[in-house]
């Protein structure tokens, strides 16, 4: 895996096709490429994936990334959402593992984690997002072929169930499978306040507080339980209240 540079003809591309915007609240200058390996469907290693995050997480993507190949977890594809012209629903019913795409989070005018480069998603299809009517008692499954993923105790190969700890243990704590309404299996992030922090903090500042973020989630390992939070100890308490805090939500 490599990091790849975010040059000029890049960023026109994101621009042309509306995936990042100056009304993004990460700079273009904070975003990075890398070209990631997995292991596909049909067990055979692929090099040609693509994926943009924010700067300061590239470090801890490429991490997740390795440990899902040595796992040999099956991976359709990671490509660019330029790819989709920034279009999240194009981008699921082609079964497609992304990360930075500027828009906001659906029915909301709130900014997706996404559009900070702090957000990954894997295998749509398998990992299927559910839109919730609660008025009607209704459920919209997208991608639509993903609604022979639903039994979630059914486990079947691309399923994320087995990779949450990886993802927890590498600061994307955030589960969208366990949220109730929406419910997005294939979506993993870092708590927001953790990801507007980041964004706001220049990259070495940034990278410093991720490296204190990281050994919070390294000693919470795969089950984020609320006693292993209790036994936290860590150098700033008042620094980190409002993690401990954000991780415990997750956990519930």
């Amino acid at each position: 895996m490599a990091n790849l540079p975010m040059d000029k003809a890049f960023v026109e591309l994101l621009e042309n096709t509306g995936v990042w915007s100056p009304d993004c609240p990460l700079a273009v200058e904070r975003l990075v490429n890398l070209k990631i390996s997995y292991c596909d469907f049909a067990g055979e290693l692929r090099d040609d994936g693509l994926i943009t995050v924010m700067d300061v997480l590239a470090e801890s993507v490429e991490r997740i990334f390795n440990e899902l190949l040595e796992m040999r977890f099956p991976i359709e594809q990671i490509r660019s959402m330029h790819h989709y012209h920034g279009d999240d629903e194009l981008s699921m019913g082609d079964n497609n593992s992304s990360s930075f795409n500027s828009r906001s989070i659906a029915g909301t005018k709130t900014f997706s984690i996404h559009s900070y480069g702090a957000a990954i998603d894997i295998n749509p299809l398998q990992n299927p997002y559910l839109q919730i009517d609660e008025e009607n008692g209704m459920v919209k499954v997208n991608p639509k072929k993903g609604w022979s993923y639903l039994n979630r105790r059914n486990r079947k190969a691309g399923m994320v169930e087995e990779i949450i700890p990886v993802f927890a243990q590498h600061g994307f704590v955030v589960w969208g499978g366990a949220w109730t309404t929406p419910i997005d299996y294939h979506h993993f992030q870092l708590p927001r306040f953790m990801v507007e922090l980041l964004a706001s903090l220049e990259p070495e500042e940034g990278r410093a507080l991720l490296a204190q973020y990281m050994e919070v989630c390294h000693d919470l390992k795969a089950d984020l339980k609320v006693e292993a939070l209790l036994g936290v100890r860590a150098a700033d308490p008042d620094s980190f209240r409002h993690i401990f805090a954000e991780l415990i939500c997750a956990s519930a």
